[in-house]
């Protein structure tokens, strides 16, 4: 038997039918029209650090005056989870402190939630 599909071609089919009228139909799915989501849920803060004799031990953070982070190893990066934060300013600190014991004054940087 042949069937000819819908778009023209022709097919061979391997089944026996008597008398019998085949409709094969294909409904598309609707189209997507739904935009997807985002949000920003994290923040990465990443200082410079360097010191005179090559040896950094550690980065302090806080954030919004409070202790958050003593970094030991580079990149010495601050990852801020977004989500509990209020809405409005925040200020990241970050003081570097070499093996001598000597400490950098702090950088800062705000940023908006």
């Amino acid at each position: 038997m042949r069937v000819t599909l819908g778009d023209g071609t022709v097919e061979s089919a391997a089944f026996v039918a008597t008398n019998a009228t085949v409709v094969i139909s294909a409904t598309p799915p609707p189209p997507d029209t739904t935009p997807p989501t985002i949000s920003i849920a994290s923040l990465r803060i990443t200082p410079d650090v360097s010191d005179n004799s090559g040896l950094v031990a550690s980065v302090s953070w806080s954030l919004d005056g409070a202790a958050a982070l003593e970094a030991t190893t580079a990149p010495w990066a601050l990852d801020v989870p977004l989500g509990p934060l209020a809405s409005g300013p925040h200020v990241a600190s970050a003081v570097a402190h070499d093996g001598a014991g000597n400490a950098s004054g702090a950088a800062s940087v705000t940023f908006q939630k």
